[in-house]
């Protein structure tokens, strides 16, 4: 088993963090094989020396490493993958996911019914309410609605993609397992800058709402954060009150008498 994971963990490119919690996985899936196999008995990989040395390197492997922060997109950028991309299923992703700030893999699993659009007075574009369903990993979680606008400019690309499906279809069925979708998503955003990645659209539309003043509360509504921490980790908040500081400190520069 150490073997296989020390396998998997090169050519995958696992960082340790991930290795960890794979390991973890396992641990849970022998403990309870009657649960979905013949086994009449679960096995304790713990209770193995050469396993159990070998999560704990991983766990203290995990800890010593430094988070890799994906480069947030920029509006400009989205602007140019959405006008670059020949996909209107990849269109559609795109726009939904930056004006929601939601993550490319939780918009991908949404069916027609979850999005609903309306005019919006005196606005350029119209109001759109995404119900968020599941999670990231596709499982169920309380649902958690993002009131979103969507700008006249990209009203088309959106309207005319998702009123080809039925209430109850799913928008982005070629998403599924392979995440096909999401990788060709992913791939328009290289085509404008080859640094940014799939992660890099919700940190980029967080940190753009965070720079143009929008509240903690506020970001926390649209992101689905559950706490006030794991939103600043998030944002990769240092650079962000960075900024922030110093144009307080020009400000300041104002009340500074003149003789």
């Amino acid at each position: 088993m150490v073997t296989l994971f020390e396998r998997w963990h090169k050519q995958h490119g696992w960082r340790w963090s991930t290795m960890a919690r794979n390991m973890g996985t396992a641990i849970g899936a022998f403990a309870h094989l009657p649960l979905y196999s013949d086994s009449a008995t679960g096995m304790n990989l713990m209770f193995s020396p050469v396993w159990r040395k070998a999560v704990q390197a991983a766990e203290r492997l995990s800890r010593e490493e430094r988070p890799r922060t994906p480069k947030a997109a920029s509006p400009a950028q989205v602007e140019q993958a959405v006008a670059r991309s020949s996909s209107p299923a990849v269109k559609a992703l795109l726009i939904m996911a930056w004006q929601s700030t939601m993550r490319l893999g939780d918009v991908a699993q949404l069916r027609r019914a979850d999005v609903k659009l309306a005019p919006m007075r005196d606005a350029q574009g119209l109001s759109m309410a995404i119900t968020f369903y599941k999670s990231k990993t596709g499982h169920q979680r309380d649902p958690h609605t993002v009131h979103a606008f969507l700008p006249r400019m990209w009203t088309p690309h959106v309207v005319d993609y998702i009123n080809n499906f039925a209430a109850d279809s799913a928008l982005f069925p070629a998403s599924g397992p392979g995440g096909s979708l999401i990788a060709a998503a992913t791939a328009a955003l290289k085509v404008v800058d080859p640094t940014l990645e799939a992660r890099s659209l919700r940190r980029g539309s967080l940190q753009t709402l965070a720079t143009k003043g929008a509240t903690h509360e506020q970001l926390m509504h649209f992101s689905g954060h559950k706490t006030l921490a794991s939103l600043l980790r998030y944002l990769n908040w240092g650079s962000i009150v960075g900024k922030r500081e110093s144009e307080l400190q020009e400000l300041g520069t104002l009340l500074a008498p003149t003789a």
